[in-house]
């Protein structure tokens, strides 16, 4: 469902993905890093190559600002064709599915 789930102590922020639907839930669904430093995750639909819902560390993070980065993000992605993110974490998270997938 569409939306910012407000965490208990101790959890994430999640903010659903703005081009979210219902079958975005269905395949291989994967954690990855997106800035380890800034504490984003999202939770990736390895099937559908597409991010399902982003979430935030809620240490670093407040629901207003982790729905204004995902809104400036994609964005962002919708006009320049694509999603960035830094080096570092973009190596992590390759290394991460490789690993996963028993490369």
């Amino acid at each position: 469902m569409p939306g910012t789930f407000t965490p208990k102590e101790g959890e994430n922020i999640h903010v659903t993905a703005p081009d979210w639907t219902k079958s975005d839930d269905d395949g291989k669904l994967r954690y990855i890093v997106l800035d380890k430093e800034q504490g984003i995750k999202a939770l990736y639909n390895v099937t559908k190559s597409k991010i399902v819902t982003y979430l935030f560390d809620v240490d670093k993070w407040t629901e207003t600002k982790a729905n204004a980065w995902v809104k400036e993000k994609t964005s962002k992605a919708e006009n320049e064709g694509c999603f960035i993110i830094d080096a570092a974490s973009l190596a992590e998270t390759i290394l991460s599915v490789a690993k996963q997938a028993g490369i």
